[in-house]
């Protein structure tokens, strides 16, 4: 394990982004995505993400500069469509969209075709909380979740996000999925061979397991093929699975999950959609008015009695937040294996990590 400076590590990302053809407008929002991640402790959306975005780039799959153009229309709403872009930067600018549209209507709804997988759904409904918006995020992708009582794997994850500006407490940030956990965590559990504390997948057989190592088939492959499907959270979970497939794919007029090809080449690209959702609150009722409100509501929460086996009660993303402020303040911890990947990539495309602004001594 490494730690690294968080402004060294967004350089990094961003000189990466250049050297793969990134504007300089691109490469910044490719940037803050992926060491935003970082820094609330989802490196599976992070640094571990990155030789999925070199694989897609490299193969022609998704390419910065993909003209993104709104096909189609109306005062709340526009469907985007993103030329097969970097997902992270399709993404940023359809929320932009929403936002613009939700302070003209008081709402804005966006669906993005054409993508690609755009990593930390929290990235882009965080963006409305700049303009003191509720912002709401999530998308669909290469199918690892069984239905309910099944074995197959027809959904993905299918994360989505809500971020709720607060005044003097921290905005409600959830960010989340209805599965049981993620592929990218199952992928770690197999990696550092540790059990799941709950049997969240079922095998080609269909029966409940908790050990992810013979489940993976390739614990060193961030997007390894699974032998079996992880759970959704119960019957419950399974409608969230299902709603978020529609909202995405089927709604911006791409494919449900069972039909995003698992690896989007050029010839055969990624079919998954977003759904991207700004809310005006200001449109409803005075800001100052909402955020005091939320404030009440999170601190009759946080002084609630905690139940036994708990010390205190978390509001979500409260985990991610003091992450963040933690690692900005002491640095980011990277996996070994993850850092070499991300060295073998810049070394084999000329780019020194050793001469980036804030390097820290390198072997």
């Amino acid at each position: 394990m490494r730690v690294f400076p968080f402004d060294y590590l967004q350089h990094v990302y961003e000189a990466l982004a250049k050297k793969f053809g990134a504007t300089s407008e691109e490469a910044p929002i490719f940037a803050r995505c992926f060491v935003t991640a970082d820094l609330q402790g989802k490196e599976t959306q992070g640094m571990a993400l990155f030789p999925l975005v070199y694989h897609l780039l490299r193969d022609g799959a998704a390419r910065f500069g993909a003209p993104i153009r709104i096909v189609r229309e109306g005062s709340a709403y526009a469907i985007v469509d993103g030329g097969h872009g970097l997902g992270q930067i399709v993404a940023t600018q359809a929320m932009e969209i929403a936002i613009q549209k939700a302070h003209q209507s008081g709402v804005g709804a966006v669906w993005a075709r054409n993508t690609n997988d755009i990593g930390m759904v929290a990235n882009y409904s965080m963006q409305a909380l700049e303009h003191d918006d509720v912002g709401i995020a999530m998308t669909n992708g290469v199918a690892f979740v069984a239905p309910w009582g099944g074995r197959d794997q027809i959904f993905s994850t299918n994360p989505f996000s809500v971020a709720i500006p607060a005044g003097e407490e921290r905005p409600i940030l959830i960010d989340t999925s209805a599965s049981g956990l993620s592929h990218g965590k199952v992928i770690m559990a197999a990696r550092d061979h540790v059990p799941l504390a709950a049997p969240l997948l079922v095998d080609e057989a269909g029966r409940f397991v908790t050990d992810p190592v013979p489940f993976i088939v390739n614990a060193l492959d961030r997007e390894s093929p699974q032998r079996g499907a992880i759970l959704p959270l119960g019957h419950k979970g399974f409608t969230w699975v299902l709603l978020v497939d529609v909202l995405t794919g089927i709604m911006s007029g791409m494919t449900a999950s069972k039909d995003v090809p698992e690896h989007p080449t050029k010839d055969n690209p990624a079919t998954l959609g977003q759904f991207l959702m700004a809310i005006n609150v200001s449109a409803l009722m005075p800001i100052g008015q909402f955020k005091a409100k939320i404030d009440d509501l999170i601190r009759s929460v946080k002084q609630s009695q905690p139940a036994e086996g708990f010390t205190e009660i978390l509001l979500p993303g409260e985990r991610a937040q003091r992450e963040a402020e933690r690692r900005r303040r002491d640095g980011i911890s990277v996996r070994d294996e993850e850092w070499g990947n991300v060295v073998a990539i810049a070394n084999e495309h000329g780019v020194d990590l050793r001469a980036l602004p804030g390097a820290p001594s390198l072997r």
